[in-house]
This record gives C-alpha cells, structure tokens and sequence, in this order.
C-alpha cells in the first residue's frame, strides 16, 4: 500500500519549526504532495513577512528536495 501525505499551511510551517511529528510523516510517506492552494497561502505569507526571500529559498530547496516532475508536467522543448 502507498502512503500518501497532502501537507497543508500549517503541516509546513511546523515542519520548519522542527515538529517531530511532521518530519516523520514526511519522512515514512512515499509521496506528498503540496496542492497549489497552500502554495498560495505561503507566498501570500512570505510577501507580507519580514523574511520574504528566505522563505522563497526554503520552500524553493524544499520542493526540489521533497517533488519530482511527473512526464506529463515536463514542459514540452519542441519548436512549435
């Protein structure tokens, strides 16, 4: 059986505040996903924070760290 985890705002935010609970979630699911709602709500939070570009280099690293492009998201390099 997979384990799916769907993190939401607060899933995320927790995670970088070092909650155990989150990280071995993340950790023990085999995908998780971060539906663009929460991206969002992450962005709006980052603009309206005192520490904007280093919560966008957080969640950049994280994302890169944490997802993979499936085939059909790859954007296409043809010269159409």
């Amino acid at each position: 059986m997979t384990s799916r985890l769907v993190l939401d705002t607060n899933a995320y935010s927790e995670l970088f505040r070092g909650n155990e609970l989150v990280l071995d979630a993340i950790s023990e699911a085999e995908r998780t996903y971060l539906p663009v709602t929460v991206l969002g709500e992450l962005f709006a939070g980052f603009r309206s924070g005192s520490k904007e570009q280093q919560n966008r280099t957080q969640l950049k690293q994280f994302l890169r760290d944490h997802f993979q492009r499936s085939e059909k998201t790859k954007p296409s390099h043809s010269n159409e």
